[in-house]
């Protein structure tokens, strides 16, 4: 009864996010905040009741109609990744090397007023039309750029990743990442995206950075069912999405929805049902002591903060030793 009700509220609050969040984000007083919650929430479980008659309808069928028409439409790029950057001249040509090597034909890097010339360090690969490179400056900028991608190259794709240059997304299979997400995204006819769960890898033990490629350096994972593995990165439909709202997740029109590597609906950017047996989001969060005071110096890109020191040693997780990446160590040098 409990995990029902759990349930039920997830869903509630998924269907009101952009309200909830409004209010967590202008309320400081903790108590206030779920008074507010209370007050509203007639008007979360009546939006829940009409949404859901509407897309469990209308707005499945319309889904599927516009999925449909899609299915034979050549696009561009099958799949291509977004994301904004700050500081990454050391570690992005190996990331974008690997999602070259599993089949991804488009970048769009948002440089938030990077100072390690990483557009002189991306030359090659915007000559070649791989990267489209957008200068993107200030401060809480990774949803608007999330956004701006949506808005002016989802006709471009017919699949983006949105992710952060420390996450490689992964086949469990040795094969194209493209023919992955077909495989799960098949006999779902008003899939809007996928939310991938973390792999969290740690340090491995080493408090200096070491001039080798990170995936070949960190091979110490977290358990599969670690809570930091509990969020999601999303590949999704573009042309379906109305706001990204969280850098984990978005929000879709009625109708279309998210689901994990096995099919289940997801609601929100987390998942507790953790399986790494199709895919997962290879997450090098901290990499050595030293990588992770130099990433905290550089700030957070969806909120104006840093993260606190003792955060290494939180996601320091390094249980499992895996190695799966070291099948692509001649493509990333």
């Amino acid at each position: 009864m409990e995990n029902k009700i759990k349930t039920l509220a997830i869903i509630c609050y998924s269907h009101s996010i952009e309200l909830c969040l409004k209010i967590k984000k202008n309320t400081k007083n903790k108590l206030l905040m779920y008074l507010l919650y209370l007050i509203c929430s007639p008007y979360i479980f009546l939006k829940w009741i009409l949404e859901s008659i509407y897309e469990y309808t209308i707005g499945k069928i319309l889904v599927s109609k516009i999925i449909l028409k899609e299915k034979n439409r050549k696009f561009t790029d099958e799949l291509s990744v977004v994301a904004i950057v700050k500081n990454e001249s050391l570690y992005i040509k190996e990331w974008i090397n690997y999602y070259k090597t599993v089949g991804v034909t488009k970048f769009y890097i948002y440089d938030n007023e990077s100072t390690d010339n990483l557009k002189e360090c991306l030359k090659d690969y915007i000559e070649s039309k791989l990267v489209i490179y957008i200068y993107f400056p200030g401060k809480n900028k990774q949803l608007a750029a999330y956004n701006d991608a949506i808005k002016n190259y989802k006709q471009n794709s017919r699949y983006m990743a949105f992710i952060d240059c420390d996450e490689f997304i992964v086949p469990t299979k040795n094969e194209k990442l493209t023919k992955t997400i077909d495989n799960i995204v098949s006999g779902i006819p008003n899939l809007g995206g996928i939310g991938i769960n973390w792999a969290l890898y740690g340090s491995s033990g080493l408090e200096k950075r070491v001039d080798k490629p990170i995936t070949q350096v960190f091979l110490n994972r977290g358990q599969d069912f670690a809570w930091q593995n509990f969020h999601v990165k999303t590949i999704c439909n573009p042309r379906l999405v109305k706001n990204y709202i969280s850098p984990h997740f978005p929000i879709y029109r009625l109708g279309a929805w998210n689901i994990d590597s096995k099919g289940k609906r997801q609601y929100v950017w987390y998942n507790h049902d953790v399986d790494f047996s199709i895919i997962r989001c290879n997450h090098y969060f901290g990499k050595s002591r030293e990588e992770f005071i130099q990433k905290r110096s550089r700030g957070m890109a969806d909120r104006q903060s840093k993260y606190d020191l003792t955060k290494f040693d939180e996601y320091d997780l390094n249980d499992i030793h895996d190695d799966i990446m070291l099948r692509y160590a001649d493509k990333l040098v």
